[in-house]
């Protein structure tokens, strides 16, 4: 038997062998073995999950999520067991990294990063008791529960310089039918906590979910607003997309309204990557494709607008990163410094 194989047999049969088990004690899993690819393309062309250093590194301290959100695939992946490995092996491959590429900053890919308050406090002490001093960030998107006036600070402490929160919504009502066990008010004091201890926050927001109407994305977006105007950086709006595997997408599946072939799959990767499309495939029952992309462009742009009229401090930054780029504070100054990048690029090809 070889788990974790589907093939179509001789007879033309669909054959299922089975899932692999999970691997439950993560510490035995050797780190990555980063000798083996070249790490320096990757650190010259600044490739980065979150905001880029000029040497990063990625790196997971855990295995799945328990939580189970509708949207989610997780749940059907890895199940709902989450699974943290140790602190000191965690700071062992951090302090091997340091030691032996010159890391300038750690990013965190885990699905749900800090969901053990326990876990989280052991490790920024141990880190600072081991005199480790290295930025790091949390770019994937993280739960609010334990990110506290205790927890808090010590990320600063411990130089986590960007983190993203992922509420989801604004809308109480969407918030329960997508199963995201979140307190709209205790996330909204986890944000100003945060903002007040240094950390620059990004925040995840969707809209277009099947059963949503107008008054739950006006939510949303006003929700985004709030918290760009209490400080946090970036506040996001993407499109729902079914991700195979999840709740979501078996009710869509069940009612025809998914077509699983090349097109469905490339409509993944590319609805929230290209803004100009003004027609994308949405799933939403009440609202047009043409509506909810004019949602997204007008909720991105007037987030920016309000974070950098009311914090303009950040317009300097942003400047000062064209100039001399290498390091970027958020994902916008990633992607205009990249921009900026192909531009001058551009120019010197056309005088050559």
């Amino acid at each position: 038997n070889c788990r974790g194989i589907k093939y179509i047999d001789k007879e033309g049969n669909y054959v299922d062998m089975g899932a692999f088990s999970r691997i439950e004690k993560v510490d035995e899993i050797p780190w990555p073995a980063w000798d083996l690819v070249s790490l320096q393309p990757y650190w010259a062309s600044q490739k980065s999950h979150g905001p880029s250093t000029y040497r990063d590194m990625p790196i997971m301290a855990s295995r799945g999520c328990p939580y189970q959100c509708t949207f989610c695939s997780s749940p059907q992946m890895w199940t709902t067991r989450y699974i943290l490995r140790g602190v000191d092996d965690v700071l062992n491959e951090i302090q091997h990294y340091i030691d032996k590429y010159g890391i300038t900053s750690l990013q965190f890919y885990d699905l749900t990063a800090i969901t053990k308050k326990s876990w989280t406090v052991d490790f920024c002490t141990k880190m600072m008791e081991r005199g480790i001093r290295i930025q790091w960030s949390l770019p994937s998107g993280t739960r609010s529960e334990v990110l506290d006036e205790e927890v808090l600070p010590l990320l600063a402490k411990t130089r986590c310089t960007y983190l993203v929160y992922a509420p989801e919504s604004g809308s109480p009502e969407t918030l329960k039918r997508i199963k995201k066990r979140i307190n709209l008010d205790r996330f909204t004091r986890s944000i100003k906590i945060a903002v007040a201890n240094g950390l620059i926050l990004r925040i995840n927001l969707i809209i277009g979910f099947p059963f949503e109407t107008r008054r739950h994305i006006y939510q949303t977006i006003l929700y985004g607003w709030k918290l760009v105007l209490m400080g946090a950086e970036e506040a996001v709006v993407n499109l729902f997309s079914p991700y195979p595997g999840s709740e979501l997408f078996r009710e869509l599946d069940s009612e025809k309204k998914i077509t699983l072939n090349d097109d469905y799959f490339y409509s993944l990767t590319s609805l929230n990557g290209d803004y100009t499309n003004f027609s994308p495939v949405t799933f939403c029952k009440n609202i047009g494709s043409r509506e909810l992309a004019f949602y997204r462009i007008f909720s991105l742009a007037s987030n920016y607008f309000l974070g950098y009229l009311f914090f303009p401090r950040r317009i300097f930054r942003m400047l000062k990163g064209l100039i001399k780029p290498g390091v970027s504070a958020t994902i916008f100054e990633r992607r205009m410094q990249d921009l900026f990048k192909r531009k001058r690029a551009d120019a010197g090809n056309f005088l050559r």
